[in-house]
């Protein structure tokens, strides 16, 4: 006899419709551009001092969702 149990799921179900988003273009991106736009004083921008690990990651990622959406 093993130790071993197999188990067997079967599941059905329903996705509906999948929408798909927009999705960036990697290879059409104006990486130079994007490099100036970036070029900022992260420190003020993150508000080191005084910010959270949290505030400083969403403030980062609205300014690198700008600049890729100005790109």
């Amino acid at each position: 006899m093993s130790d071993h149990s197999v188990l067997l799921f079967s599941l059905q179900s329903d996705t509906g419709r999948v929408i798909s988003k927009d999705k960036f273009k990697w290879d059409k991106g104006d990486y130079n551009k994007l490099q100036d736009f970036l070029s900022i004083n992260w420190d003020d921008a993150l508000d080191v001092p005084n910010g959270t690990v949290d505030e400083m990651w969403e403030t980062f990622k609205q300014i690198m969702l700008d600049g890729m959406n100005k790109s």
